[in-house]
């Protein structure tokens, strides 16, 4: 028999990612402060003490693995999670992302702890 548990399930696969982030609520016109806890080369899960409503519009605003650019990313709420760490989080699904940013999260996630940082290259010209 075998077992599949959720994570297994998603669509994309995840690597701890420890950074701070600011959320801007487009809602509710407000920025916040968070704490990614892992990416995806889909999305992203933010410790917040913040609670956001499911198909809520976000910008994430963090450093690039490699902390040589700021990721400025929008999304949406998939998810919200109370029992998360301290604070609680929410689960933020991008959209509209450049295919060169969207690949190099997928290989910073990919390459798990053999590359400890990942280099972003400039967008083709």
């Amino acid at each position: 028999m075998i077992v599949v548990s959720s994570q297994d399930l998603r669509r994309a696969p995840r690597r701890d990612f420890r950074v701070p982030v600011e959320i801007v609520d487009h809602h509710r016109g407000r920025r916040l402060v968070g704490r990614s806890v892992e990416v995806s080369s889909l999305g992203m899960f933010i410790e917040t003490a913040q609670r956001f409503e499911g198909g809520q519009l976000v910008t994430v605003k963090f450093p690039s693995p490699n902390h040589q650019y700021e990721l400025c990313l929008t999304g949406e709420v998939v998810r919200n999670d109370d029992d998360e760490g301290d604070l609680g989080g929410v689960a933020v699904e991008f959209f509209g992302v450049d295919a060169w940013v969207r690949s190099e999260l997928a290989a910073y996630v990919a390459a798990g702890h053999r590359r400890p940082t990942l280099t972003l290259a400039p967008p083709p010209t």
